[in-house]
């Protein structure tokens, strides 16, 4: 499904991947923004995954250090700072923002590693917060937290925030 090492990942499958797993992401907002903007309740919701996660990846000790899949890894870290990003921009209107990580779900890239199955996954969801008044660094160090602990969502709505 993709190169067994970094090195030997080609152009075409980061395009195949990055074009799913972020420039499809940011066509489908910008597409659906101007409705949303006119919603009394807007809701983003970007898919994410712990192997988003730059913190865990580049520590020797994390549940993930072993799993190094690129051209996967990569756009995921992207859609988080996609997520990220548009969240800080939305502070303060009608539109929350979040990305979710479900957990190591049946898939054909998760079959391996499957922990939860997607009901299981669902069930558990747990949320962490981004408040829009916080520094980009800040809310960098807020979404590696929420992945460290498998917390599954980042909002920038105070009041959709649980512990």
């Amino acid at each position: 499904m993709f190169a067994a090492k970094t090195i030997e990942t080609t152009e075409d499958e980061l395009r195949r991947v990055f074009g799913t797993n972020v420039f499809s992401v940011v066509a489908v907002t910008k597409a659906f923004l101007p409705l949303l903007k006119k919603s009394e309740a807007g809701r983003i919701v970007n898919l994410s995954s712990i192997l988003g996660s730059l913190t865990l990846q580049a520590d020797p000790k994390s549940p993930i250090a072993s799993i190094k899949t690129f051209a996967y890894d990569a756009s995921k870290s992207a859609l988080n700072a996609f997520t990220i990003h548009l969240a800080a921009e939305l502070a303060g209107t009608n539109i929350k923002v979040n990305s979710a990580y479900p957990g190591w779900v049946k898939t054909e890239m998760g079959n391996q590693h499957d922990r939860v199955g997607c009901v299981k996954a669902a069930s558990n969801r747990r949320q962490c917060c981004y408040q829009p008044h916080q520094k980009k660094q800040n809310a960098l160090k807020v979404m590696n937290i929420c992945r460290l602990h498998a917390i599954s969502s980042v909002s920038n709505d105070p009041k959709a925030c649980t512990t």
